[in-house]
C-alpha cells in the first residue's frame, strides 16, 4: 500500500514542487512569493486551485484562472501577451477590469481573442473562482468587420437611390453620386467629368473637398494621355489607377497640384450608359498611395452606372420637356391652340390662347365644361356631333361658334384625330381650335364682291348697251337720208355723243385696271392748284349745268403750288364733282372750297344730295360700290369712279376722306395734298 500523506513539515519551503513546467510563467510562479498575494502560500492552496494551476501550465492556448473574492489572477505564457506591459506584475493580482467586465474580445498583438468562462468550486462547494480560456478570433472578426463595411456600403447606395428619386436637377445628382463614391471607397477627393458635347473636353460637374481656385486646372481635360487619369480612363473606356502620383510619369504636369491638394492615388472610372455611349468619368482620390480593393472597384462601377443612367434620364427629360415647350408653342401659335380627350371624350388639356379667349379656367373646361361657351343655336348639334365622331372613330371637323370674354360670338373651326394605342385602340383625342373669323369675314367679302361684280357686269352691260340701239338708228337714218345733209348732220352729232359715252366706259374700265395693277405712271410737275381744279371744272361743267345746279367756289387768293401730274389730278376731282352732280337732285346746290393748312391744302367737294348711309361710308371708296344703284345706272355709271379716285390721291401722297350724315343729307369729300414751293 503507498502511502499518500505528506507531512507538511518535511515539504520545500515554498510549497511550489507542483508547479512543474508552465515555460516562463512556470518559473515565475515557482519563484513568486506568494505570501505576499491574496492566495498565500501555494501549498496551504485548495486543491480545485492546483488542478486548475496545472491545467493553466501545461496548456498552449492562452489560459487563466481568477480565484478568490479579488479574482486573484493566474495565467501562462499564452496569455501573457494579451496583459501587454501588465503581464509583469499581473501574476497574483486582480484581472483586469476588461475581463471582469465581460468584454466579448480581447486584443492581443495583430490578433483579437474571444474569451469563455467556467466556474471552479472551492473547498466548501461554493464558488472558489473562474476558468477562463481565450480563443483567437481575428478571421471572423475581419469577416465580420467585411460584413460591416458591405452592409454600410449597400446602406449608402440604398440611401443614395432614395435621394435621387427626388431630385430633378442634373448637379445635385451628380453631387450626391460622388459624394457617395468617396465614402464607399473610403477616398478624401473625389471629381466628376463630363463630356462637352460640342467642345469634346472634359469639363468639371462636381467636386469632393477640392479648392475652387486649383480645380480650374482640372475643369477642361482632353481625353486620352493628356488627360491623366481621367482622360486615360475616357479614351480607353476602362478603369484607370495611379496607386503612386509620385512614382507616375505621367502624372508629373499635375503633381504639384496633388502635392498642394494632399492626395496620393487615383482610380478613375469612364461613365458609359447601357447602351455603350461615353458621357464622362468619375474619379476618387486618396490621400495615401493605395491600389483599390475589389469592393472600391464595386462600388466605383456602381457610383458610375448611377451616374450613367441619372445623366441619360435628365437629357432625356430635358428633350421631353424640350418637345413640350416646342408642342406647346406649336399649339399656342395657332389662334385658339390645341385640345386633347381622354377615351371618354372628356377634355384633359386645353391650351392658355382658348383659356384666355373664353375666360374660362381648365378646371371650367375640363370635361364637357367647354360646352357652357357654345353659341345657344350650336350646342346640341356640336354635341350630337361630337358623340356621333366619338362612336364612328373618324376625323372630327366642325364648326361653331365660341362666346368669348369680350362677350362677342367668335366663328371656331374644331379639328381632331383619334389617339389609338399598339392594339388599334382608341384610347384619346386630340386636335385644334382654328379661328376662322377672318376667314368668314373673307368669304363674306368675297361673296359680297362677287355679288357686286355681277352687279357690275349687269350694269356695265347695261351702259354698254345703251349707246348701241341710238347707234344703230342713227346708221339707219344716214341710210334713208340720201342727200339731205341736216338729217345726217344731227344723226352723225347723236352717234359721237354716245360713242363718247362709251369710251369714257372704256376708258374709266381701262383706269381701274392699270390702278390695281400699278401700272399709271405720273408726270408730276409744280403748278397751281387753282390750274388742277380750273381744268376739273372744265370738264364737270356740260353735267353741272345739265342738271341746273348751283355751283359755288371758294379758293384763296394766294399761290397754291402742289407737285402733281395735271390729267391725273384734275381727274380726282372731275369724278367728285361728276357725283356731287348726279347724286343731287336737280337745282341743288354743289361747293368746292379750298383751305390752306400750313404744308398742306384740303378741298372739299360739299353737295346737298342724296347723301351715303353711315354702314356705306367705309365702303364707298371699294370697287364696283354703288351708293343707288337704280340712280347710278340712270346717271351711266359703274361704281368705280371713287376707288380711281381715292388711288390717285394717294399716288400724289395725299389722301380722300368722306363723311355724311345719312340719306337726304348731303355729302362732302375732302381731299388732303401736300404743299410745294412755287420755286
Amino acid at each position: 500500500m503507498i502511502e499518500t500523506h505528506i507531512d507538511r513539515d518535511l515539504a520545500p519551503a515554498t510549497g511550489t514542487e507542483w508547479m512543474s513546467g508552465g515555460g516562463e510563467m512556470g518559473r515565475r510562479m515557482r519563484e513568486l512569493d506568494w505570501t505576499q498575494s491574496t492566495l498565500g502560500t501555494p501549498r496551504r492552496w485548495p486543491a480545485a486551485l492546483k488542478s486548475a494551476t496545472r491545467i493553466v501550465l501545461a496548456s498552449h492556448e492562452p489560459v487563466c484562472v481568477w480565484w478568490g473574492s479579488d479574482c486573484a489572477l493566474i495565467f501562462n505564457d499564452a496569455c501573457a501577451p494579451l496583459l501587454g506591459e501588465y503581464a509583469a506584475n499581473a501574476l497574483g493580482q486582480p484581472a483586469p477590469a476588461a475581463w471582469l467586465d465581460g468584454a466579448a474580445q480581447v486584443s492581443g498583438g495583430d490578433s483579437t481573442y474571444a474569451h469563455s468562462l467556467s466556474p471552479v468550486p472551492g473547498e466548501d462547494g461554493g464558488l472558489g473562482g473562474v476558468f477562463c480560456a481565450f480563443f483567437d478570433v481575428s478571421a471572423a472578426v475581419a469577416t465580420e468587420r467585411k460584413l460591416v463595411t458591405e452592409v454600410q456600403s449597400l446602406t449608402r447606395l440604398h440611401d443614395l437611390t432614395l435621394r435621387l428619386g427626388g431630385m430633378t436637377e442634373l448637379g445635385p445628382i451628380l453631387q450626391a453620386i460622388l459624394d457617395t463614391a468617396v465614402e464607399t471607397q473610403d477616398a478624401d477627393f473625389g471629381l466628376v467629368w463630363l463630356q462637352d458635347r460640342e467642345t469634346r473636353v472634359l469639363a468639371v460637374e462636381a467636386s469632393r473637398n477640392w479648392d475652387p481656385q486649383l480645380l480650374k486646372t482640372f475643369n477642361n481635360v482632353k481625353s486620352g494621355p493628356a488627360g491623366s487619369a481621367a482622360g486615360n480612363a475616357f479614351e480607353q473606356r476602362r478603369r484607370w489607377v495611379i496607386e503612386d502620383v509620385e512614382a507616375d510619369e505621367g502624372y508629373e504636369p499635375y503633381r504639384h497640384i496633388a502635392r498642394t491638394i494632399g492626395y496620393r492615388a487615383i482610380h478613375s472610372t469612364p461613365i458609359v450608359t447601357r447602351a455603350g455611349s461615353l458621357l464622362g468619368v468619375i474619379s476618387a482620390h486618396y490621400a495615401q498611395p493605395r491600389q483599390p480593393s475589389q469592393r472600391d472597384m464595386q462600388m466605383a462601377d456602381v457610383c458610375a452606372r448611377h451616374a450613367a443612367d441619372a445623366i441619360e434620364s435628365f437629357r432625356g427629360q430635358a428633350a421631353i420637356r424640350e418637345s413640350e415647350r416646342l408642342h406647346r408653342a406649336i399649339g399656342e401659335s395657332i389662334n385658339y391652340g390645341v385640345w386633347v380627350c381622354d377615351g371618354h371624350g372628356h377634355q384633359t388639356y386645353t391650351s392658355e390662347s382658348f383659356l384666355r379667349l373664353t375666360g374660362l379656367t381648365a378646371e371650367q373646361c375640363a370635361g364637357e365644361g367647354w360646352t357652357t361657351v357654345l353659341h345657344p343655336d350650336d350646342r346640341e348639334r356640336t354635341l350630337e356631333a361630337w358623340r356621333h365622331w366619338m362612336a364612328a372613330g373618324g376625323e372630327w371637323d366642325f364648326e361653331h361658334r365660341i362666346r368669348g370674354a369680350d362677350g362677342q360670338w367668335h366663328a371656331v373651326l374644331a379639328r381632331g384625330m383619334p389617339v389609338r394605342n399598339d392594339q388599334h385602340d382608341i384610347v384619346g383625342w386630340a386636335g385644334i381650335n382654328l379661328d376662322i373669323a377672318r376667314l368668314k369675314q373673307v368669304e363674306n367679302e368675297l361673296r359680297e364682291l362677287d355679288e357686286r361684280k355681277n352687279e357690275f357686269l349687269a350694269t356695265l352691260a347695261h351702259e354698254l348697251r345703251n349707246p348701241l340701239a341710238p347707234l344703230r338708228n342713227g346708221l339707219e337714218l344716214i341710210k334713208l337720208a340720201g342727200t339731205r345733209p341736216g338729217t345726217i348732220d344731227k344723226a352723225r352729232e347723236m352717234m359721237e355723243r354716245q360713242l363718247a359715252q362709251m369710251v369714257r366706259l372704256v376708258d374709266d374700265l381701262l383706269d381701274v385696271s392699270r390702278v390695281s395693277r400699278g401700272k399709271i405712271d405720273l408726270r408730276r410737275e409744280r403748278m397751281a392748284l387753282a390750274v388742277v381744279l380750273r381744268n376739273a371744272i372744265e370738264t364737270s361743267a356740260p353735267l353741272l349745268q345739265d342738271r341746273n345746279h348751283h355751283f359755288v367756289m371758294h379758293i384763296p387768293a394766294g399761290p397754291l403750288v402742289v407737285d402733281a401730274d395735271l390729267t391725273r389730278l384734275s381727274q380726282v376731282f372731275w369724278n367728285l364733282l361728276s357725283n356731287a352732280a348726279k347724286y343731287t337732285e336737280p337745282g341743288g346746290r354743289i361747293e368746292l372750297t379750298v383751305t390752306a393748312l400750313g404744308d398742306h391744302v384740303e378741298v372739299a367737294v360739299r353737295d346737298n344730295g342724296i347723301g351715303i348711309p353711315v354702314d356705306m361710308q367705309d365702303r364707298i371708296f371699294d370697287t364696283f360700290t354703288q351708293v343707288d344703284r337704280a340712280m347710278d345706272k340712270s346717271q351711266g355709271g359703274l361704281g368705280i369712279g371713287l376707288s380711281i379716285a381715292k388711288r390717285l390721291a394717294e399716288m400724289h401722297d395725299g389722301s380722300i376722306r368722306v363723311s355724311s350724315k345719312g340719306h337726304g343729307e348731303g355729302t362732302e369729300f375732302v381731299v388732303r395734298l401736300p404743299l410745294v414751293s412755287p420755286g
